[in-house]
């Protein structure tokens, strides 16, 4: 039966991921390189300011930090359908985000793409939880 289930990636396969993502530039150097775009390449300084606002309370920071939410759900949607598993290894949104944030503090010029690839390189490293029937 083990042999019938899809092998999971490692994070090897993961970085060859990342690095299909952040290297399009690279195909055909006569070309400009392209402009990423998305909440993923604003700085962690700008995500730990939304994070502290939204803390606090105030409305604007809360819907900015809403954004780096909803990037970050986006992201780890496309990683789990290109990689074929759960990249973050059953961990709610909500705790990556806060680890995310730990770091960002940190590393206040890093991106937040930079980031959130460290944060889900540590948990490939985690074995996958077992299914539901299992526990």
């Amino acid at each position: 039966m083990l042999a019938l289930l899809p092998s999971l990636p490692s994070p090897a396969h993961l970085c060859l991921v990342w690095l299909a993502l952040v290297s399009v530039a690279a195909v055909q150097a006569d070309e400009p390189a392209p402009h990423l775009l998305g909440y993923g390449m604003k700085s962690c300084e700008r995500f730990t300011a939304a994070a502290a606002g939204a803390a606090e309370g105030h409305s604007a920071e809360a819907a900015e930090y809403q954004r780096y939410r909803q990037w970050l759900a986006g992201f780890v949607s496309g990683l789990n359908l290109a990689t074929g598993t759960d990249v973050l290894r059953g961990t709610r949104v909500k705790a990556v985000l806060a680890r995310i944030e730990a770091d960002c503090r940190s590393r206040p010029d890093t991106d937040i793409f930079n980031a959130t690839m460290d944060v889900v390189g540590v948990l490939m490293q985690l074995d996958p939880p077992a299914p539901a029937a299992a526990r």
